[in-house]
């Protein structure tokens, strides 16, 4: 009866960490404290027979502890099936304790009237799942040294539905069966998922056919691409909306930036004939290049924390966002340092090349676990001509920090600065400037001086990317623009019911840029609703923002960029020129024209 024992089954749930942790005292926990007794027993012809027998006669009941114990109470109980093997040689040994064959397992007592025939039913399925940990080693009566090696297991995962079914029977059993073990076990943690979804959010059904075979899935877009589709939408204990676009999008989102950024280092490293070895000390190199190792050492300390807390889903956008960083950042500013010709710094690029070359060794690392067959590729083709590497990056350790590449004060200004980038590209768009056109300034809203100088460090790399010829700051956003703010209304809704009308009248009637500097220092605003003092939250408010006549602007991340959308003859020919050079390239590109190759351009 489980029901005198669950006691023992909630203190051992108590020692488990669950992801999500809520499972713990929630489902789970809330079905052990409505625990019924197990109705072992099911009318089945499959499954594992109830090893019961009962005298035909005097209804005493015995239990056939194993085939050498049936054996010693009846030497010709198994003759039946001997015979059987005999007619039909493929029969294998084990199924002499299964049905039809055990049906037929009889033995007497002496002294006792009767005979003992077995109960016709088999033992309930999730109970041959619950004994899984010790059953597939044939515990106790082979592998004692192996059991005791791997129980209890560090992890198991399963959807949320098996909180009443494998969750509960292995816990159950294992509790049962070994009282003198310590807690947790039989295992220390358990990731619980939610279940597959359509598009639409509607379950998986072969009936509805709303999903594509897996095996055509990957057929299509390859393993790796299903793999991270399901790893970055999948949060534990939330259904996952899984469809086809969703493996389409992984491959142009995340596997194709790194195999580009890939290709792009081999491209490179075979015109210069570059090979790995004497890369110069950290410190010594580019800033540029000592940035991405810095990401790149933070993004091992985070993803290293996250999969130790069985948290992957979060291990994976660390690594989206250190990839982001890496093709969009670090290789895009860098090409030139790849490409220099002959006479100018060559240790510039030799720490470009060491530099790329140690990240995508560690990045194959870092990926292994969940896009493996990319990250193998890679891996062989980088290490085909070293010595002292794994054979396999499935055999290579695993990155950890390394202190001579940890920068924090540089990556928070290039964040900043990628910050501001982001702000000026989409203030482009906004105003349907090509990004090929020059224009005169950008000005950027700084909090301090602190905030300036981080980002001036890098404004050569601004104005580029920007594409403008000055840049400058200020700390007084009022004098080129009007905030305005407005209601969340899909957030504040709940919140403020019938009253966002009313918070959206006392927001216009505000000084916008007043509460729009409030915001930024301090995350959240305060308001006057009706006599109550309400709290606004920054998800829970969108500002709007008004730049003076010849600026556009965008705001974001703590930061305001402007930018002059006037243009002059001088900045139209100059835009001009830089149209003429993109259609040069692609002429180059149409042609297959190889990196290395020279050309003339003649203007007719």
């Amino acid at each position: 009866r489980t029901t005198q024992e669950i006691h023992r089954v909630q203190d051992n749930n108590q020692q488990v960490n669950w992801e999500p942790s809520h499972i713990k005292d929630g489902r789970f926990g809330q079905f052990l404290a409505g625990n019924v007794d197990w109705a072992l027993s099911r009318e089945r012809f499959w499954g594992t027979p109830l090893p019961v027998w009962i005298n035909d006669e005097t209804g005493a009941m015995e239990c056939g502890a194993s085939v050498d114990a049936i054996l010693a109470k009846n030497p010709r109980a198994f003759d039946h099936f001997t015979a059987a093997r005999e007619a039909d040689p493929t029969l294998q040994e084990h199924l002499m304790v299964h049905k039809p064959w055990i049906d037929q397992v009889t033995w007497q007592k002496p002294g006792e009237p009767g005979t003992y025939r077995r109960v016709p039913e088999v033992i309930d399925c999730w109970f041959d799942s619950g004994c899984m940990p010790f059953a597939q080693l044939g515990y106790p009566h082979h592998n004692q040294a192996e059991f005791e090696r791997t129980f209890p297991a560090d992890f198991i995962t399963e959807a949320v539905d098996q909180t009443r079914g494998w969750f509960y029977s292995l816990m159950t059993i294992s509790t049962l069966l070994f009282p003198e073990k310590e807690t947790p076990h039989p295992f220390r943690n358990c990731v619980v998922l939610g279940l597959l979804t359509d598009e639409h959010g509607k379950k998986y059904s072969k009936s509805l056919k709303n999903y594509t075979d897996p095996m055509v899935l990957m057929d299509r877009v390859g393993g790796d691409a299903v793999r991270w589709a399901l790893y970055s939408a999948t949060v534990p204990g939330q259904n996952t909306r899984f469809f086809d676009a969703a493996a389409t999008d992984a491959v142009r989102e995340f596997l194709l930036k790194i195999w580009n950024v890939y290709s792009f280092f081999v491209t490179y490293a075979n015109i210069d004939g570059y090979e790995p070895g004497n890369a110069p000390p950290v410190a010594q190199r580019a800033e540029l290049d000592r940035y991405i190792l810095a990401e790149l050492d933070s993004t091992v300390g985070k993803v290293r924390a996250e999969l130790d807390a069985y948290k992957s889903h979060l291990a994976v956008r660390h690594l989206q966002s250190f990839v982001d960083a890496l093709s969009n950042w670090y290789v895009r500013r860098s090409r030139d340092r790849f490409w220099a010709p002959e006479g100018e710094d060559p240790s510039d690029k030799r720490s470009a090349f060491a530099t790329l070359y140690e990240v995508l060794l560690d990045l194959t690392k870092l990926v292994a676990p969940f896009v493996p067959f990319i990250a193998e590729e890679i891996y062989q083709n980088l290490t085909s001509a070293g010595a002292g590497q794994a054979a396999s990056v499935h055999l290579a350790a695993f990155p950890v920090p390394q202190a001579e590449r940890a920068d924090d004060e540089l990556r928070a200004s290039v964040d900043a600065v990628r910050n501001v980038v982001n702000l000026g590209s989409r203030v482009r768009n906004d105003a349907k400037l090509k990004v090929r056109q020059p224009l005169a300034e950008a000005i950027v809203v700084v909090a301090d001086d602190a905030e300036r100088a981080r980002i001036d460090r890098f404004a050569a790399d601004v104005r580029e990317e920007l594409n403008v010829k000055a840049l400058h700051f200020t700390q007084e956003p009022a004098k080129y623009v009007e905030f305005e703010l407005q209601p969340n209304f899909r957030v504040l809704g709940p919140k403020l019911g019938k009253r966002v009308p009313a918070c959206k009248a006392v927001l216009a009637k505000a000084n916008g840029s007043e509460l729009h500097a409030k915001l930024e220092r301090d995350g959240s605003i305060t308001i006057d609703l009706d006599g109550e003092a309400v709290t606004l939250e920054a998800s829970e408010l969108e500002v709007r923002l008004r730049a003076k006549e010849g600026f556009a602007a965008a705001s974001g991340g703590g930061h305001v960029v402007l930018i002059d959308t006037q243009i002059t003859d001088a900045l139209r020919r100059e835009g001009l020129a830089r149209e003429v050079v993109n259609r040069i390239q692609r002429v180059r590109k149409d042609r297959d024209l190889a990196y290395d190759a020279r050309i003339d351009v003649t203007y007719s």
